[in-house]
């Protein structure tokens, strides 16, 4: 998964210097963002990152009726813990 992420990267800054150079400057600005996005998630998976986890949880907490768990909440701060050091 990795990899595919560190493609989806470079594509991305392809498109953002060829955006660039053709004077779009918004497109470019976008796309350069979502390749340091990506990157950054390539670089989050190779620390050993639970991505699908901390996603599920997420959505939990922003778009579904249920509450967080105490438990839960404190297994996803241990995960942004553990990427953060």
């Amino acid at each position: 998964m990795k990899q595919e992420f560190l493609s989806k990267a470079k594509e991305n800054l392809k498109i953002a210097q060829i955006s660039s150079e053709h004077e779009c400057y918004n497109v470019s600005a976008t796309r350069a963002y979502f390749s340091a996005f990506q990157a950054a998630i390539a670089a989050l998976l190779n620390k050993g990152a639970e991505r699908e986890k901390m996603q599920l949880l997420r959505n939990k907490a922003d778009y579904e009726y249920r509450h967080v768990s105490r438990n839960d909440a404190r297994e996803q701060l241990q995960r942004a813990e553990r990427w953060s050091d």
